[in-house]
């Protein structure tokens, strides 16, 4: 089955191969942030996840998880235990790539569980320092929710969240980051066959010229554009996998924002979602061709 992927595909079991060629740049500003976002009816995604990562609990213990497994059981009846998540900070600027850091409970990796509704399209991670909720498509045939639905879900989650840190005493929760992250995966068959054929789905890759190059073994690519007026950055992936559930070839795209909300506060922390949905939604509109639009039949 498809594992949440809210760091990009590092949560998730897909077979990844190649190597990536990345891109820095800085995101056009919008001009005309009133008009409508792009709708399709049948969009590709595949997964979407919502997650806040804050300074470390302090009086976080692995006892905690259980306590609040109990908490929400009737709703996510199922648990897994996974590793940690590091923790990053988004910097301002691009810079040399810094080591991962583990949050450590007396020298051992703080361990990060996730909690899992019973139909398996839904569930929620928790580790010491990060809660992210993510909606799936575990079967393959769920219908995409929408994104008020998972907003709200989310908010819902959040504050249950909270309220369990303050009567655990497990500290104040010191938020310094969002995460918005949207995976799309489109099988071989839709719109491709060959990597040779992907200029027919996205439009920032252009047919080969010559006899050497003209047809790659394999196709990645990456890039990452600043957010305006610094609240973050969107980080963009496209690779090539073999879907867990089916094992279908899909070329997956990842559009994964990372940001400071301007406060702590939940009209804060949603107030920063809609912005990064609103900058993820136009960018996949724009890295899409007007061919596979149709094919996911869109509206606006």
């Amino acid at each position: 089955m498809a594992q949440p992927v809210g760091r990009g595909l590092e949560w998730g079991r897909e077979a990844r191969f190649g190597a990536t060629i990345e891109m820095v740049t800085h995101m056009p500003q919008l001009t005309d942030t009133d008009r409508p976002l792009p709708h399709y009816e049948d969009p590709p995604l595949d997964e979407v996840a919502i997650g806040v990562q804050f300074e470390p609990l302090a009086k976080f213990s692995a006892a905690h998880l259980g306590a609040y497994w109990l908490r929400i059981r009737s709703r996510y009846p199922t648990v897994e235990d996974n590793p940690p998540m590091p923790h990053r900070k988004e910097a301002s600027e691009i810079g040399p790539v810094q080591p991962e850091n583990i949050i450590r409970i007396g020298g051992i990796a703080a361990p990060r569980c996730w909690f899992i509704a019973e139909d398996g399209s839904q569930l929620i991670q928790f580790q010491r320092d990060q809660f992210f909720r993510n909606w799936r498509r575990h079967k393959g045939a769920e219908t995409y929710p929408r994104y008020p639905a998972l907003r709200e879900a989310f908010g819902h989650d959040w504050d249950e969240f909270q309220g369990f840190v303050r009567e655990e005493g497990l500290g104040e929760i010191q938020i310094n980051q969002c995460e918005l992250t949207y995976v799309n995966q489109i099988p071989k068959g839709s719109g491709w066959e060959t990597f040779s054929d992907l200029t027919r789905v996205f439009t920032f890759l252009r047919p080969m010229r010559g006899n050497l190059v003209a047809d790659p073994e394999i196709v990645e690519w990456g890039s990452k554009y600043k957010l305006p007026d610094g609240r973050g950055r969107v980080h963009i992936e496209l690779s090539p996998a073999f879907r867990a559930r089916d094992f279908a070839m899909v070329m997956t795209l990842t559009l994964r924002a990372r940001g400071a909300p301007s406060g702590s506060g939940r009209k804060d922390l949603l107030a920063w979602y809609d912005f990064a949905r609103e900058w993820v939604v136009r960018a996949f509109d724009e890295l899409t061709t007007s061919e596979m639009h149709s094919t996911w039949k869109k509206r606006s």
